[in-house]
């Protein structure tokens, strides 16, 4: 796999860890490019980024809850797929999310809510410094945030 199919991979993942399959591909997009923003600012790479704020499913010992999403590749059932769930209702949107970062690598993808900044679920206590900003015109699956 190249190092692009990797990234490509992993941020898919990471939007399937962050609002599962309920959410938009353009709030997966937000999230991505907030997260590029961020790589930017410390001069890391939007791989080094994603694996640093997404510790929780992409560390070994943090996978517990979820192993299924370090396993999602392509088509067929990832290993460790909830037996309560069917593969079939969700492979189809899995397939969209994922062209949607290998259109967001190669830039392709439209910016958007360029004031957000920062992201959180809706439960999380906003960041200090932030105030909440509405995105994507609708009900969305993480909260966002923008500079105070």
């Amino acid at each position: 796999m190249t190092p692009t199919q990797i990234l490509i991979l992993l941020l898919a993942r990471t939007c399937i860890a962050e609002i599962g399959f309920q959410g938009t591909n353009q709030e997966c997009v937000l999230m991505w490019q907030i997260n590029q923003r961020r790589a930017e600012e410390k001069n890391w790479t939007l791989k080094q980024q994603t694996l640093n704020y997404n510790q929780y499913w992409t560390t070994p010992s943090h996978r517990k809850a979820r192993p299924w999403i370090a396993n999602l590749e392509g088509k067929n059932k990832p290993p460790g797929w909830p037996r309560n769930l069917k593969w079939k209702r969700h492979v189809k949107k899995w397939l969209e999310i994922k062209k949607a970062a290998k259109q967001f690598v190669a830039g392709h993808c439209k910016k958007i809510c360029l004031k957000a900044i920062d992201y959180g679920a809706p439960y999380d206590i906003p960041p200090a410094g932030r105030a909440r900003i509405r995105c994507l015109g609708g009900k969305t699956m993480q909260r966002y945030y923008r500079e105070i």
